[in-house]
């Protein structure tokens, strides 16, 4: 489930307007549990109240296999990835992603369950819940090319990764290490049928003064953020 989340003051008028962000909230059946795959904390205390807003959009799991990431380190040194591989900053903010298996909708179907094509809407997010890969605030990004290309030659074997190149930077790095084990996914996002306002001030009743941070409400509604119906100034 995709959620967008408002830091709440009340009536949703206020002076300091902290952006709404997105997260990522999955259902594990294994332990009964519920997993936020970001790390929002870091920004607000245990005791912050949110305006939750569901999307009737939807993600969707492109595979539950194919390994996905943004840089790539060949081996490791002592059990560690090479120091200056990991510092590397371009590897950081990289608008390329990596599969090792191609999940577009030209490729062989066994290996996706939701294919990707130019256009569409991703997120890519490590679905293990203790990685600290994940951005504190994850986003949705546009496709712009999905691809095979062939990159090197290694030892005589030619090396070719499947590659999506997306509309902006990720602000997030995701690095493979070999063969190694990887929880990186990439999920398509569908908008909802119908744009759908999520989140607006003084409840879309009012205009909201931020000098003030008093919602002006409209004639019929009243209430700090002008969600109560006022049925006698209706009439």
């Amino acid at each position: 489930m995709l959620l967008f989340f408002a830091s709440q003051v009340t009536g949703y008028c206020n002076n300091d307007n902290p952006p709404g962000f997105y997260a990522v909230l999955y259902y594990n059946p294994k332990d009964d549990s519920f997993n936020i795959l970001s790390n929002p904390k870091i920004h607000y205390s245990a005791t912050t109240t949110f305006s939750v807003f569901t999307t009737t959009g939807t993600l969707s799991s492109a595979s539950t296999t194919v390994k996905s990431y943004t840089t790539y380190t060949a081996t490791v040194i002592d059990g560690t990835a090479p120091a200056n591989i990991v510092n590397d900053v371009t590897s950081w903010y990289s608008r390329v992603i990596y599969t090792d298996l191609g999940i577009d909708c030209e490729f062989n179907k066994d290996a996706r369950r939701t294919c990707i094509k130019k256009g569409d809407y991703i997120m890519i997010v490590d679905t293990d819940p203790t990685s600290t890969k994940n951005p504190r605030y994850p986003n949705i990004y546009q496709v712009m090319k999905i691809s095979k290309e062939p990159l090197e030659h290694t030892g005589g074997v030619e090396n070719i990764r499947y590659q999506i190149v997306v509309d902006v930077g990720l602000n997030a790095r995701y690095e493979q290490v070999g063969a190694g084990a990887n929880t990186v996914r990439i999920f398509k996002f569908t908008p909802p049928a119908t744009p759908v306002t999520y989140a607006a001030e003084c409840s879309n009743r009012g205009i909201c003064d931020t000098t003030t941070g008093v919602c002006g409400c409209f004639s019929g509604y009243t209430g700090d953020d002008c969600s109560v119906m006022n049925a006698l100034a209706q009439q």
